[in-house]
């Protein structure tokens, strides 16, 4: 945003995204920023604590990441068959190819 001396930005994120708008305006400030737009945002804070006895509760964390430690891959293939609706979608709504560079970019080291 410095670099191409922008003012009076919107900064969208959707999802994830909304993470990246966030980190830029805890980061850089809102000085160049006129609004941010956060369109279904992910909770930022899930775990069951004292200060959030509604959370859910550690050892479902605790899964996800051995899940995930456990077989990479696979868990990523499972993440991505979710997220596009394979079953539904798959060759009709959401291409190979697409399917192929979010796998490209997911699983990237």
């Amino acid at each position: 945003m410095g670099k191409l001396d922008l003012h009076d930005a919107t900064l969208a994120g959707h999802s994830m995204g909304t993470g990246e708008v966030t980190r830029y305006l805890a980061t850089y400030g809102s000085a160049r920023v006129t609004r941010g737009v956060l369109v279904s945002p992910i909770p930022p804070f899930l775990l069951q604590t004292d200060a959030n006895p509604e959370g859910l509760p550690g050892s479902l964390f605790d899964g996800f990441t051995q899940t995930t430690q456990g077989d990479t891959p696979a868990w990523m293939k499972g993440f991505l068959d979710n997220f596009y609706k394979l079953d539904m979608f798959g060759g009709t709504l959401v291409s190979d190819q697409a399917f192929q560079a979010s796998w490209n970019v997911a699983s990237a080291t």
